[in-house]
């Protein structure tokens, strides 16, 4: 009896980390694995929340481990980041150049990259994160 509690409680707890993991999030998603370098690099940002969230979308890159290489997708040259607003429910349709994020050809060496969001209620508390899945980029 104890047993059969303890396993539905297991389950619900599961269940209710899987719920809060999916929901009240933004997410990057319809990111192909790979992408031409002559062409854009596309993906859509879903705001799958009730209320408005302020977010930044950076550039990782793999060699022996993930390694930031560009803090702000819409201004790839600059070490500062524009905060943008996405509003509840929303979907945002990114389609930038690939060799305008990648503007260095030394940055098109690395075997993958992934995407970041950074994201919060307010723009001065950023303090949610999502990954995007690895890409390649040929």
């Amino acid at each position: 009896m104890v047993k059969r509690i303890i396993m539905k409680l297991f389950i619900f707890l599961i269940l209710l980390f899987y719920s809060n993991n999916t929901y009240n999030n933004i997410v990057i998603t319809n990111l192909n694995k790979q992408f031409d370098k002559n062409k854009n690099l596309e993906f859509t940002i879903f705001n799958n929340c009730n209320e408005k969230n302020y977010y930044i979308v950076s550039v990782y890159y793999y060699k022996d481990k993930w390694i930031e290489m560009i803090n702000d997708i819409n201004k790839p040259k600059s070490k500062s980041s524009t905060i943008l607003t996405i509003d509840p429910n929303e979907k945002i349709r990114i389609s930038i150049p690939v060799k305008k994020i990648f503007f260095n050809q030394n940055q098109l060496i690395f075997e993958k990259y992934k995407l970041k969001i950074i994201y919060g209620k307010s723009f001065k508390n950023l303090n949610k994160i999502h990954f995007s899945k690895s890409f390649i980029i040929n």
